[in-house]
């Protein structure tokens, strides 16, 4: 399959949202992952689609400005792929094609929460650290809102199977 990867521009925004829902479907919102974005912007330079060649949207993938106690961080996703091209490449294509960009813009820590083997198989050149090496609460970067617990870690352990579901990367 031919497509290619673009900074997300303006008028992808209202296309992105379907493509979540077809992918994690409607109740994707109640997933702890999503509190941690509550209220931010992701960051424009990591967010990313892909296209084909008549222009029409096939995946996207965007991240999120966090703080692990005093380390500033990423948070990757979603990763979102049109159901029925899924396995072609274009979700590791966007996995790869980001992090470089997350490097070159000088972010050292990824936080993942999802599918840990696929992640992983994507993320071989990137150190796997243990949440332990980050004393201190999550917070949102930037935010007025206090944090929302005292240790995203903690929270996620405790969450509905998410506990097996996230990776913290080091570049």
């Amino acid at each position: 399959m031919t497509f290619q990867i673009l900074s997300e521009r303006p008028d992808d925004a209202v296309l992105i949202n379907p493509l979540l829902d077809r992918t994690f479907g409607f109740d994707r919102k109640q997933r702890t992952v999503y509190r941690l974005r509550e209220g931010l912007l992701a960051l424009p330079g990591l967010s990313f689609v892909s296209i084909d060649s008549d222009g029409a949207l096939l995946g996207s993938i965007r991240y999120w400005p966090i703080r692990i106690g005093d380390t500033a961080a990423i948070l990757l996703g979603p990763l979102a792929v049109e159901p029925a091209l899924q396995g072609q490449g274009i979700g590791k294509a966007l996995v790869g094609f980001s992090l470089e960009a997350a490097r070159a813009l000088d972010h050292r820590v990824c936080v993942v929460v999802g599918a840990p083997l696929y992640y992983r198989s994507l993320t071989s050149s990137m150190q796997r650290v243990p949440a332990s090496s980050f004393p201190g609460r999550w917070t949102r970067r930037g935010s007025k809102w206090q944090p929302w617990c005292r240790g995203l870690w903690t929270r996620l352990k405790a969450s509905s199977g998410e506990a097996r579901r996230h990776l913290i990367l080091k570049f």
